[in-house]
C-alpha cells in the first residue's frame, strides 16, 4: 500500500502523517505505576486518553470492546458510527492509535519505477472474474486507488484488469472529492460497507468476508 502525505482528522485532531505508527506514552497520571492491569482497566485508559486528548468540541468516543492481539491490547472504540481499532501494551505504558503490519510488503510504501515489469492480467475466464465483481458490487465492496500506484495496479490486475473491475473501482486521480471524503489515505483501499477491511488482498479473503464465492479457472 502506498501511504500520501495528506492532512487527516484522527478523532478530530489534525495531523500530518506520511507513514508510520504514532506511539503515545501514558502518562503517570493515567498508568498507575507497574500495577498489573486488566485489559479492561486498559481499555478504560485508551478511553480516557482519547477523550481527553483528542476529541474536541465537547464530543466523546465510546468503547465497543477489548482483547488480546499479538500480546497488545486491542481497543476498538466508536466515534460518531466510526469504529477504529487502537492498540496498547498490557502495562499500558504505550498506546499505538494505529498499527501496521510490517510482515506484510502490501503496506509497505512504494515509489513507482517507471523500469519495472508490467504487472500480468488473471488468467481467469473475464465471465468468472465479471460475477466475482457483481457478487462484491453488491457487498458494497468498493476498491479506492491510483493509477500511479504499482499495488493498485497489481490488484486491478487480479480482477482481469480496470475494465473488469469499474464498477467497484475509484480512480482516487479523478475523484478526488470522493476519495478525501471517505479519508482515503493510502493505495488501494477497499472498503466494505464503508469500513476498510484488512488482510491480504486475495480473493479468498474478499470471499471469507463478502461470502462470495471465489472465481474458478478452467
Amino acid at each position: 500500500m502506498v501511504i500520501k502525505k495528506v492532512t487527516f482528522i484522527y478523532f478530530g485532531i489534525i495531523a500530518i502523517i506520511c507513514i508510520g505508527i504514532i506511539v503515545v506514552f501514558f502518562s503517570g497520571a493515567l498508568a498507575p505505576g507497574n500495577k498489573q492491569l486488566t485489559i479492561d482497566e486498559v481499555g478504560d485508559l485508551a478511553l480516557q486518553y482519547i477523550n481527553a486528548g483528542l476529541i474536541q468540541n465537547g464530543k466523546s468516543a465510546s468503547l465497543v470492546g477489548v482483547s488480546i492481539e499479538k500480546g497488545l491490547v486491542k481497543v476498538k472504540m466508536d466515534y460518531e458510527g466510526n469504529v477504529l481499532t487502537s492498540y496498547a501494551t498490557q502495562d499500558a505504558k504505550l498506546f499505538f492509535p494505529s498499527a501496521v503490519d510490517i510482515t506484510n510488503k502490501a503496506n509497505y510504501p512504494y515509489v513507482v519505477d517507471q523500469n519495472a515489469p508490467l504487472v500480468q492480467k488473471n488468467s481467469t475466464p473475464v465471465d468468472e472474474l465479471t460475477k466475482f465483481v457483481s457478487c462484491l458490487k453488491k457487498s458494497n465492496f468498493v476498491i479506492y486507488g491510483v493509477n500511479t500506484c504499482y499495488y493498485t495496479q497489481a490488484l486491478l490486475a487480479q480482477f482481469g484488469g480496470k475494465e473488469v473491475v469499474a464498477s467497484i473501482y475509484v480512480d482516487c486521480d479523478k475523484d478526488v472529492e470522493v476519495c478525501d471524503n471517505k479519508k482515503i489515505t493510502g493505495f488501494p483501499t477497499i472498503l466494505v460497507n464503508n469500513k476498510e477491511i484488512q488482510g491480504e488482498t486475495t480473493f479468498d479473503n474478499f470471499s471469507e468476508i463478502t461470502g462470495c464465492p471465489v472465481p474458478t479457472s478452467n
